[in-house]
């Protein structure tokens, strides 16, 4: 699956929940894009102009060094994603959401080896 497309479905799950169970779904879909597509998070937070906190700045997969880090054509990807949707995950409950879940996945041993399972591809 493409970063864009991982995000997406993650946000829109959120946007649309409803109940409690809707919320942990989106939850975990947005867990599972930024495990797997860490770097999305430094291009979007960039674009938005939003420090990231100390925990997601200081992460060896979710800081801006390990997104410059990707090759060209997927930071491409990463770079247009942002542009397209930066609208969309400024809104102050988007962003809170994202900040939040992105600071769980950087404190989960779980998604710390998806994180270097990505980086082995």
């Amino acid at each position: 699956m493409l970063p864009n497309f991982c995000y997406s479905v993650a946000l829109v799950q959120f946007l649309d929940a409803k109940t409690e169970e809707d919320f942990i779904v989106a939850d975990e879909l947005l867990s599972h894009a930024i495990c797997v597509f860490p770097g999305i998070v430094s291009f979007l937070l960039d674009k938005m102009q939003v420090e990231p906190d100390a925990t997601v700045e200081t992460h060896r997969h979710l800081g801006i060094l390990a997104a410059n880090k990707e090759n060209d054509g997927l930071k491409l990807v990463f770079k247009m994603y942002a542009n397209e949707s930066v609208e969309l995950w400024k809104a102050p409950e988007v962003l809170s959401w994202l900040e939040t879940v992105t600071r769980d996945c950087a404190q989960s041993k779980e998604c710390e080896l998806e994180m270097e399972k990505w980086k082995e591809k």
